[in-house]
């Protein structure tokens, strides 16, 4: 297994996960990140998302960076079933409302997926994900709705992944500035 430096190392963050799968628990260990566990977490379409969420703002009371893995959106797609897969996204928005309990007015969120699954042919795709990102000092732009088709058209455009954690770093003024 390659040795990689850790979000502590890299970022200056102390960072943890939780996911209800072993194979993200796994990766996010092996970047450093401590693995907190969340009553009722499946990594299904099951998984108690309540639990997830709060969980997850508990916890950014003590770490930096939360990374909530919720796996039921890609299931449903690889199920071929598109209304699940909707009705499951409107299951994480009405359950981040319920529970959201920000531990700081600077808290920044990004919601985005790893990549796209077709509910049509049930197989990973290439196609860009959205990215939306809410919080202290981030920009608002027109976008009113979370998709693939309106992330496009929005403010941020089309970045590559590996430029995403930059970003949210820099929005979190993690991030070094020139001159400093």
């Amino acid at each position: 297994m390659p040795s990689l430096p850790s979000l502590a190392e890299r970022y200056g963050v102390r960072a943890a996960v939780i996911a209800g799968g072993a194979l993200y628990k796994g990766v996010c260990g092996s970047a450093g990140m401590e693995v907190v566990e969340a009553e009722g977490a499946t990594g299904t379409l099951n998984t108690n998302l309540d639990s997830k969420i709060s969980k997850a703002f508990q916890t950014l009371k003590t770490y930096d960076l939360v990374f909530l893995h919720i796996k039921g959106t890609d299931t449903a797609a690889h199920d071929k079933d598109p209304l699940r897969k909707a009705t499951f996204l409107e299951s994480i928005d009405s359950a981040l409302a319920r529970n959201y309990n920000p531990p700081s007015e600077e808290l920044v969120i990004c919601v985005t997926g790893d990549h796209t699954t077709s509910s049509i042919t049930g197989e990973h795709r290439g196609d860009p994900v959205p990215v939306l990102i809410y919080g202290y000092g981030v920009r608002r732009d027109a976008s009113q709705r979370f998709n693939e088709v309106d992330a496009a058209v929005g403010a941020i455009g089309r970045i590559r992944g590996m430029d995403l954690m930059n970003i949210l770093m820099d929005l979190a003024n993690r991030t070094q500035k020139y001159g400093e």
